[in-house]
């Protein structure tokens, strides 16, 4: 199918102070960087479970460094560095080189590397290489090389290779891998929830950090979400450096206050409505494309990581074939598989199954690519070898799980025709990206 399953991932956090049964302090909505190791994470791990827990820290490390940092409202937290301050970009191809700068600045130093650079009226791009300390090569997010000449523009890099807190003090949460790694007994779940969206789906959880206790006051400068409660574990899924200054959001906690933190991780999904598409065959054929079951994990009311539907978990990059973990059924069942179908059935609303049992014809998955770090895409194949799924009149394939529960449909715009003798090749790509912040 020429149309990937594709998803974006964006997450902002509220921290609240509360005192003698009122909120005294409201951070508003924070946005959050999601990091490399936390995009990886989601080759390996359902989304709902990136976030099971919440890190508490007072550490200062920036995640960004930009050109043009809002210095007015904010003294720190806000991306300033002095070595990009007031700095402009040139990028010619895959080399980057920083301009308006100090003749002894260093914009671009070895840690840089893996760290992602967005340049304004330009695009994103990963540092892939530093050539000395005003210029780097860099590769598209996909690995590919760029092309083309931009000049004079502002830029942020983003330090998104980091895989800890700066200064971890607090950590909340548990995990769903049957790992049996007890949780956090420093803090607890409020009311969680997974709501569905017209883009896609919102995970919530809220963390209470116990009241504290100590008699000194403590400044909470950072904020990260993870997938483990074990103390400065390398498990970060993203962070926030919270601002200081005149509209600065960090917290200052004294004993007998108590913290909340509030965080929202949205996944936009595509394409959950018809798409026009392609596949080849003998020749191009075009056709339609649509998610039908939601295949998609959920976090519950107590903070638990479960599913929407028995379609489980399988439109999740992750999956194949995966039981008794991260909330799923504790015995095996039926699991991912392409299939051809005679069925010509219009797509209905996302969420919607649609049996398409006329001439039905199933094959397991056999083959999922391997990953490669900082790509971000998976390949799930299969294979009708020359005398399977023999067919005068192929009206619809696509890939399910579990006894005839369709994740993703692909509907030919005429009838197709697999012959005996004949391979039929499906492979299905999941790809997924993240907005920077």
């Amino acid at each position: 199918m020429n149309k990937d399953i594709s998803y974006s991932l964006s997450g902002n956090a509220r921290l609240f102070v509360k005192e003698n049964g009122q909120i005294i302090k409201d951070s508003g909505n924070i946005k959050n960087l999601i990091l490399n190791l936390g995009m990886d994470q989601i080759a390996y791990k359902p989304f709902a479970e990136l976030t099971t827990c919440c890190i508490i820290g007072t550490g200062s490390a920036e995640t960004r460094k930009t050109s043009n940092p809002d210095v007015i409202n904010y003294t720190s937290g806000n991306g300033y560095n002095p070595n990009n301050y007031n700095s402009l970009v040139y990028r010619s191809a895959s080399i980057v080189t920083f301009l308006n700068t100090h003749p002894t600045a260093s914009p671009v130093i070895n840690s840089d590397v893996n760290n992602v650079i967005k340049i304004e009226n330009d695009g994103e791009y990963s540092i892939s290489s530093i050539l000395s300390p005003l210029t780097c090569s860099v590769t598209n997010i996909n690995g590919t090389i760029p092309t083309g000449v931009t000049f004079n523009n502002n830029y942020t890099i983003y330090l998104a290779n980091q895989t800890t807190m700066s200064a971890e003090l607090y950590r909340i949460g548990g995990t769903n891998d049957n790992s049996l790694t007890p949780d956090s007994p420093l803090g607890y779940y409020g009311v969680c929830s997974s709501q569905l969206q017209n883009n896609g789906v919102k995970h919530t959880r809220i963390y209470y950090l116990n009241t504290v206790t100590t008699t000194l006051s403590t400044t909470v400068r950072e904020i990260g979400f993870g997938w483990s409660p074990v103390s400065n574990s390398p498990t970060l899924f993203s962070r926030i450096r919270l601002t200081e200054g005149p509209s600065g959001s960090a917290v200052t906690l004294n004993s007998g206050q108590e913290l909340i933190v509030l965080y929202e991780l949205n996944v936009g999904i595509s394409p959950i409505t018809p798409i026009s598409s392609s596949t080849l065959l003998s020749t191009t054929v075009s056709g339609s494309v649509q998610c039908e079951s939601y295949g998609l994990s959920k976090v519950t009311p107590s903070g638990r990581t479960s599913y929407f539907d028995d379609s489980y978990h399988g439109n999740e990059p992750y999956y194949y074939n995966n039981y008794n973990i991260y909330g799923l059924p504790t015995s095996s069942y039926g699991g991912l598989y392409i299939y051809t179908s005679s069925d010509s059935s219009s797509f209905s609303s996302w969420g919607t199954n649609i049996n398409r049992t006329s001439n039905y014809v199933t094959k397991s998955i056999y083959y999922v690519s391997p990953y490669t770090s900082s790509r971000y895409s998976i390949n799930k194949v299969a294979i009708f070898n020359d005398a399977e799924s023999i067919n005068s009149d192929i009206r619809s394939f696509g890939i399910g799980v579990n006894d005839n529960k369709n994740l993703i449909s692909f509907l030919f715009n005429s009838s197709q025709n697999k012959q005996s003798g004949y391979l039929l090749s499906i492979s299905q790509s999941f790809n997924w990206s993240r907005v920077l912040s």
